[in-house]
């Protein structure tokens, strides 16, 4: 595939100049180890808040999320994985712009600092009422 390119860790502001850019979010990490299973990456928040589709491994937190929310495709993280999941991607461009809607749509309603302030001020919260 000559359109696809991996930039590696980019400023602030090219990153999101570059997800624009972009027609999906590429979230693919190794599910064999623990923190893609129990973690998730900002470049998933990056993703979504700016209306991309995720693509994301299977196994780990991030494909548990894309399943739920609709907002991407999951596939394997292997080689082979990753190379069906770009074929799958070109071949169903149609699909492209519902997952994007669908992940800004969860960045707005969910997976921002509004919403998750309240959140983790809560759980501070009811950390500070516990009998010890």
């Amino acid at each position: 595939v000559d359109n696809v390119s991996f930039l590696g860790r980019v400023p602030l502001d090219i990153m999101v100049q570059k997800t624009l850019a972009s027609d999906i979010s590429f979230c693919m990490s190794d599910s064999n180890q623990l923190y893609p299973r129990i973690g998730l990456p900002n470049r998933l928040f990056d993703g979504i808040s700016l209306g991309r589709p995720i693509l994301a491994s299977g196994g780990t937190y991030v494909g548990e999320l894309v399943r739920e929310l609709d907002c991407g495709f999951v596939f394997p993280s292997d080689q082979e994985g990753i190379i069906q999941a770009l074929r799958y991607v070109v071949e169903q461009r149609s699909q492209l712009e519902e997952k994007g809607r669908n992940a800004l749509k969860a960045a707005k309603e969910n997976y921002n600092w509004e919403k998750q302030e309240r959140i983790l001020l809560e759980t501070y919260a009811s950390l500070g009422k516990r009998s010890v």
